[in-house]
């Protein structure tokens, strides 16, 4: 089962399983007590989680990435592309669709994180059972060439930053290395029937409300 933990950056996810749990994102750098709260919660510490995700290297997704892994020693799951971006404590490339995308990309421009090994590369559909949860990591390409979602076996999609907003103003955000693969990674997730659909930045998407969201955009994504 999915749990949403709400940070200052990106919202962090548990999902929880029979015999473990996995955390996916991890906000900004001073997030990491709000994730041992939000784990508290739960009945949970940072030494129950046995995988962390990233699903993209952003810093508002890997901030706290360092600081819980002195704390717990956790191994870093990310997709091959990302992952040298973390190790460095750097952004993969943030590529703006809209005007406020292109300020935002000005201002962050050199910003950093601390670096953090990454122990899980992902090159493909990767299952998760060995961390104690009935969930597999999937490629969804689009908001970053590397990004990635996790979806539960009971249907529960985690699909970081490939679309945002409130119900009535979803769309793609203000940053996007390629919304033709953005299309297609959301035609995956639906095509996953996903009962669930959680968000790094807004609330929970219904599966009808993202269907209806879906045929909107066509062949082109609009902004």
């Amino acid at each position: 089962m999915v749990h949403e933990i709400t940070t200052r950056g990106a919202r962090s996810f548990v999902v929880r399983g029979a015999s473990g749990c996995v955390l996916v994102d991890t906000g900004i750098e001073k997030d990491t007590r709000a994730l041992e709260d939000g784990l508290r919660g739960l009945g949970l510490g940072f030494r129950d989680v046995r995988l962390v995700v990233v699903t993209h290297a952003h810093l508002d997704h890997y901030g706290a990435l360092a600081a819980l892994r002195r704390l717990s020693n956790v191994p870093v799951a990310a997709q091959r592309i990302e992952a040298p971006y973390i190790e460095r404590g750097e952004q993969s490339p943030t590529v703006p669709r809209t005007g406020v995308g292109r300020v935002f990309a000005r201002i962050c421009r050199g910003w950093k994180n601390e670096a953090c090994a990454v122990d899980v590369v992902v090159e493909e559909e990767t299952d998760l059972s060995s961390y104690g949860v009935d969930a597999r990591i999937i490629r969804t390409p689009g908001h970053t060439p590397g990004s990635i979602s996790i979806v539960t076996k009971e249907g529960e999609a985690v699909v970081g930053d490939l679309f945002r907003g409130k119900p009535g103003r979803r769309g793609l955000g203000w940053f996007c290395a390629d919304e033709a693969a953005s299309l297609e990674s959301l035609d995956r997730i639906l095509a996953l029937n996903p009962c669930r659909i959680f968000l790094a930045h807004g609330p929970e998407a219904d599966p009808v409300e993202l269907r209806a969201y879906r045929a909107s955009l066509g062949r082109v994504a609009k902004r």
